[in-house]
């Protein structure tokens, strides 16, 4: 009412739109929740120059909307879906938003990162814009200020693995020989099985499988790459490939 009775910015409104974003985040942390919210929120949704904007994942309106006959029956509208965009669109995206923080004052900006470095993180990322701006500035983190300039696809790679190798040793607190057993298999590019860790660290078979491999097995580093025989060879897993070009530069 206020908005539709009183000019705001010597502009005259006649309803507001709400826009509600990151329904991605919320279903995976409380999917039940995020059900409950829309039927609490039903009637307010059917109030007069209300226009609701609701942004969440791909089944977003069959797993949450249509759950509940009474919400699911105000949704007159069809919903929208929208296709990523693609290789040539996040990188045209990319210079639109440097384009668009560049100061008043400056004629010409210096790009962070180069479209090959945007191209390898797009195919890396599956083309998910928020992961490729997230490497992004994992890389820029890593990058040293000093006389700044384009960071290039060589550069990237290790450095993003530099970041992925610190993360590890926060978040799974490793230890040294951890990180020595991990370092040994991203430098082979055909994988390593248990039997040449334990003869190479003098350690048992047993302990390789349990005590080195399972906590990086279960946070998604290492992974079964091929079998000979019983012989299971493990490598990288594709999220953290950067780690064979970091470890290959220290």
């Amino acid at each position: 009412a206020f908005i539709a009775k009183h000019p705001i910015a010597r502009k005259q409104y006649q309803g507001l739109i709400v826009h509600m974003n990151n329904f991605d985040v919320a279903i995976e942390q409380d999917k039940p929740r995020v059900i409950h919210f829309f039927q609490e929120i039903r009637d307010l949704l059917q109030a007069p120059d209300l226009y609701f904007l609701f942004i969440g994942p791909k089944h977003f309106f069959s797993d949450v909307i249509g759950v509940h006959p009474r919400v699911k029956s105000i949704f007159t509208q069809t919903n929208i879906q929208l296709e990523p965009l693609s290789k040539k669109e996040i990188i045209k995206t990319f210079e639109e938003r440097m384009e668009l923080l560049k100061s008043a004052n400056i004629k010409q900006y210096i790009r962070p990162v180069s479209d090959e470095v945007i191209s390898f993180l797009y195919d890396f990322h599956n083309g998910d814009i928020r992961s490729i701006m997230a490497s992004i500035n994992h890389v820029l983190a890593q990058y040293p200020p000093i006389a700044p300039r384009t960071i290039e696809l060589r550069q990237a790679i290790p450095l993003l693995g530099h970041w992925q190798w610190e993360e590890l040793g926060r978040t799974l607190h490793i230890t040294d020989e951890q990180k020595e057993i991990l370092v040994r298999i991203a430098k082979s590019p055909d994988g390593v099985n248990q039997k040449t860790i334990g003869e190479l660290f003098k350690k048992a078979q047993a302990n390789i499988s349990g005590y080195y491999f399972r906590p990086l097995r279960e946070a998604g580093v290492i992974e079964i790459k091929r079998k000979q025989g019983r012989e299971k060879y493990w490598g990288l897993t594709k999220e953290f490939e950067p780690l064979h070009a970091y470890i290959q530069t220290v």
